[in-house]
């Protein structure tokens, strides 16, 4: 799964792949609330995340 989400983010321009470091797919809302603000907040300054 990992290799394939690394793929799919080499193919789209301006994408990341990113791990969430102890996260499982039921994912601590608090690990993903920094992840989010990042993405909104360089996405709001039109750059890409």
């Amino acid at each position: 799964m990992v290799n394939a989400g690394k793929a799919v983010a080499a193919t789209i321009p301006g994408a990341a792949h990113r791990v969430l470091e102890h996260q499982t797919h039921n994912v601590d809302p608090a690990a993903l609330v920094p992840e989010l603000l990042e993405f909104f907040v360089t996405a709001e300054n039109g750059q890409p995340a």
